[in-house]
């Protein structure tokens, strides 16, 4: 304690001043009030952390790319129910320019008809992944190339997305939100 006690004396120019009886009157102040608010500003040991996880441990950022990954080549597959394990069962999902889909049979309603008009190759990029504990968040670029079944020209879709996760009972991750938008559509492929 005392080494912050001379930080937070040095960066705010608080210079102890003897009075008349030579006693060190503010500098005693200070300890007094730093030694009150210790256990409102964090010198408390008494705070459980909700997980054993560390923050941006390497197998959680690993474990969230292999589900991003099972993710897109189930999407490309075009398996709806195979999305199911992925997701929590109250999912929110904002599309751009859509209505919001709370909860997976809302999306699934939504997601069916998609999936059976349209052949989907989905890339992506991650541009960043932060784990905090139990949550974690992804940020990444993708582009979807959406080619209808019954023929006709491929629609390209360049974007981006926020998508958020919570670490389940077994140690697996699930999608919980997923947030994205388009850069701007490009006009119809050609081929």
């Amino acid at each position: 304690m005392a080494p912050l006690f001379f930080y937070f004396m040095l960066f705010n120019d608080l210079q102890p001043i003897k009075s008349k009886r030579g006693d060190m009157k503010n500098g005693v102040s200070v300890i007094v009030l730093f030694i009150l608010l210790c256990p409102v500003f964090g010198c408390r040991h008494d705070i459980e952390e909700k997980s054993d996880y560390a923050a941006n441990d390497q197998t959680d950022v690993e474990a969230l790319k292999a589900w991003y990954h099972q993710k897109t080549m189930t999407t490309n597959a075009g398996d709806v129910e195979g999305l199911r394990v992925l997701f929590t069962e109250d999912v929110v999902f904002m599309p751009p320019g859509g209505p919001l889909f709370q909860g997976w049979e809302t999306y699934r309603e939504w997601a069916v008809p998609y999936f059976h008009d349209y052949d989907i190759e989905e890339q992506i990029s991650y541009e960043e992944i932060e784990v905090f504990g139990d949550r974690a968040f992804m940020r990444t670029s993708y582009m979807m190339r959406s080619t209808p079944k019954a023929g006709g020209k491929p629609n390209t879709a360049k974007g981006k997305a926020i998508w958020l996760f919570e670490r389940q009972e077994d140690g697996s991750w699930k999608g919980t939100h997923c947030i994205w938008n388009e850069n701007g559509r490009p006009p119809a492929d050609d081929g």
